[in-house]
């Protein structure tokens, strides 16, 4: 009882937050903030430009469905499908191409969710491998196509990042694992090797 109190009166309370938010929108998307919204508006519109500029068919998919993206400054970033929403904890400031690569990984669940896939089980973990690998390739293209960094740079980021893509899928593996074994056996509660990582 007490958990459906909290994720409603969470819901009211990110249903308010948009009412009141600062509102922009780029090429039909809607764009919402609820602070910074000046210095989140113009990192999210540069964003989808550069995808739409040097990844066309994910600016596609994006415009299709992700229709509405929302800075709120707090809790995680993560694509809300009843509200159809991606909200937006932190927009990644100081790296473009990583925020408008984390765009199409959010997309990608979108799409997965208009689909009716549900996010469960096998299927959950087949979704996060598909979405942060179709980020990956995204974020390739961004960097690839950005004349400010040298080839060695570039190698060099992406590099760095496959190794942070390979841990948050190991993360996310092992946090399913867990709970499914907490489910089984609740005495067991032994952190994972990377459930403290965080970018």
């Amino acid at each position: 009882m007490f958990h459906y109190l909290r994720q409603l009166a969470t819901k009211v309370i990110l249903r308010l937050l948009i009412v009141f938010a600062h509102r922009d929108e780029y090429e039909g998307i809607e764009l919402y903030a609820v602070k910074d919204e000046q210095l989140f508006f113009a990192h999210c519109k540069n964003a989808l430009s550069i995808i739409k500029q040097y990844d066309a068919y994910n600016f596609k998919l994006i415009k299709k469905y992700l229709r509405k993206i929302a800075y709120l400054g707090f809790g995680c970033n993560h694509y809300n499908h009843k509200d159809n929403i991606f909200y937006a904890s932190d927009y990644f400031a100081d790296d473009l191409e990583f925020f408008a690569s984390y765009l199409t990984h959010e997309a990608t669940h979108a799409r997965f969710f208009s689909s009716g896939v549900p996010y469960r089980g096998e299927l959950k973990e087949r979704q996060e491998m598909i979405c942060t690998n179709r980020q990956y390739a995204s974020l390739s293209r961004l960097i690839m196509a950005k004349e400010s960094i040298s080839p060695e740079g570039k190698r060099d980021y992406l590099n760095s990042y496959r190794e942070w893509f390979d841990e948050e899928l190991k993360r996310k593996w092992w946090e399913e694992t867990t709970l499914s074994s907490q489910r089984n056996n609740p005495e067991h509660t032994e952190p994972g090797p990377w459930s403290k990582r965080t970018r």
